[in-house]
C-alpha cells in the first residue's frame, strides 16, 4: 500500500511539474537556435534564411539601424524594393531601391532592424521584397531571413569634442584612395560645431599625404570660417612638387553653431571638373578647366584626416560618399539632422556618427584612429 502511495505521489508530480519542464526545454533549445548561448553572438551577427541570397552579413549600429549586406544568387538581376523588419512585435518598412546584380552584394539600411541600446541583444524577422527586372516572370517575390546579435557598444547622444590637439584620420583605405584619384566622383559631409581655428587653417576631411583633395577650412575672421576646396594644379600632386594648390573660398559659415557642410566633387557637362561647397543647403559651384583631375592620381597609400590639428570643436556625423549628391540629396541628408542615416548605401564609403567611439558603420571597415579626442553630449 505504500508502494502504491509513491507511484501515486510520483505520477502526480510528474503530471504537475511536467509540461512545466517540457516548456523550459523548448525556450532553451529556440533560445539556442537563436544563438543567445553562442559565443559568437555577443561580437557580431548571425543570420539564417534568405532564400536566393548567400554570403549574408549584418551589423546592428547603435542607432537601431540593421546594415545587411546581400549577395545575389538568384541568377539574375534583382531590384530590392524594400524590407519589412519585426522586432519585438513590431513590425517596420524600409524603402531599399537597389539593383544587384548577379553574384554581386548589394548593402540595405533597414530602420527598426534591430534595438537602439547598446551593447543589448535582438533578433529580428526581415522579409525583403524584390523583382526580377527583363524576366518572363519579374515578380515580385519575398525572401524572408532572420537575423540575431547584439547592437555596437556607445554613448548615447555624444559627439566628438576637438581640441587644438585632437585629430582623426581614417588609416590608408582602398574604399577612400579610389576616390582621391581621378575619374571618381565624390561627396563628404559632416556637421561640425566650430569655436576656433587654429593657425588660419586646418583639415576637415581631407586626403593626406597627398593633400590635395577633399575639404578644409579657413579661418576668414572672428565671426565666420569658410570651407574651400584645395585641388590638383596643372596635372601635379600640389604637395609632392611644391606648386601652389588652387584654393575656393565659398560659402561662410558662423562660429558657435552646428552646420553640416558638404564636398560635392563631379563634372559639368562639358567635361570640367566642378565643386560644389554647401554650408546647411547653400550650395556654391566652382568650375575650372585644368584638366588635372582627369589624369591625376597619387601612388602614395593615403591617409584621411577628418579633423586636424588646429581644429578646436566638436564633429559628428561624417559619411563618406563614391557619387555626386544633387541639391535635393544634401537638402534630405539636412532635413535628418544631426543624427541622420545615410541616404544612399549602395555608394557609402564611410560612415562615423562618433558615437562614443570611431568607429566606421558603414561595413567597410574603415574606423578612425583618434587622439585626444573627448565624447561629450552635443
Amino acid at each position: 500500500m505504500n508502494y502504491n502511495q509513491k507511484s501515486q505521489s510520483a505520477l502526480e508530480y510528474m503530471m504537475t511539474y511536467g509540461w512545466a519542464i517540457l516548456i523550459i526545454v523548448i525556450v532553451a533549445a529556440v533560445l539556442y537556435s537563436l544563438g543567445i548561448f553562442s559565443p559568437s553572438s555577443s561580437l557580431s551577427a548571425t543570420v539564417t534564411g534568405f532564400s536566393g541570397f548567400v554570403g549574408t552579413q549584418a551589423l546592428c549600429s547603435p542607432y537601431g539601424v540593421l546594415i545587411l549586406s546581400l549577395n545575389n544568387a538568384v541568377g539574375n538581376l534583382v531590384f530590392v524594393k524594400y524590407a519589412n523588419s519585426t522586432l519585438n512585435g513590431k513590425t517596420y518598412s524600409s524603402n531599399v531601391s537597389e539593383y544587384i546584380a548577379p553574384g554581386d552584394t548589394g548593402k540595405m539600411f533597414i530602420l527598426g532592424g534591430c534595438i537602439n541600446v547598446s551593447n543589448a541583444h535582438f533578433s529580428s524577422k526581415v522579409e525583403i521584397t524584390y523583382t526580377e527586372p527583363g524576366q518572363a516572370l519579374p515578380g515580385p517575390y519575398i525572401s524572408v531571413g532572420y537575423v540575431t546579435g547584439t547592437t555596437s557598444s556607445f554613448i548615447a547622444d555624444s559627439v566628438a569634442n576637438f581640441s587644438n590637439a585632437s585629430s582623426a584620420y581614417i588609416p590608408d583605405s582602398k574604399s577612400f584612395n579610389s576616390i582621391w584619384d581621378s575619374g571618381h566622383k565624390w561627396t563628404l559631409v559632416g556637421w561640425f560645431y566650430t569655436r576656433k581655428i587654429w593657425n588660419g587653417n586646418t583639415y576637415l576631411i581631407q586626403e593626406v599625404p597627398g593633400c590635395t583633395s577633399g575639404l578644409s577650412s579657413y579661418q576668414y575672421n572672428s565671426t565666420y570660417f569658410e570651407p574651400f576646396n584645395v585641388e590638383w594644379n596643372n596635372s601635379a600632386d600640389t604637395c609632392s612638387d611644391g606648386t601652389t594648390a588652387d584654393s575656393y573660398p565659398l560659402n561662410q559659415a558662423p562660429y558657435d553653431r552646428w552646420e553640416m557642410i558638404t564636398g560635392i566633387f563631379s563634372f559639368n557637362a562639358q567635361g570640367n571638373a566642378w565643386l560644389a561647397v554647401c554650408v546647411d543647403t547653400n550650395c556654391q559651384n566652382m568650375t575650372w578647366t585644368l584638366n588635372g583631375p582627369a589624369n591625376y592620381s597619387d601612388p602614395n597609400p593615403y591617409n584621411t584626416i577628418l579633423a586636424g590639428s588646429g581644429y578646436n570643436g566638436m564633429v559628428a556625423n561624417i559619411q563618406a560618399y563614391d557619387t555626386a549628391f544633387s541639391l535635393k540629396d544634401v537638402q534630405t541628408l539636412y532635413g535628418l539632422g544631426l543624427g541622420g542615416i545615410p541616404i544612399d548605401s549602395q555608394n557609402l564609403i564611410a560612415w562615423i556618427p562618433f558615437d562614443g567611439n570611431a568607429n566606421d558603420y558603414s561595413g567597410n571597415g574603415n574606423d578612425a584612429l583618434t587622439s585626444n579626442v573627448v565624447y561629450v553630449n552635443p
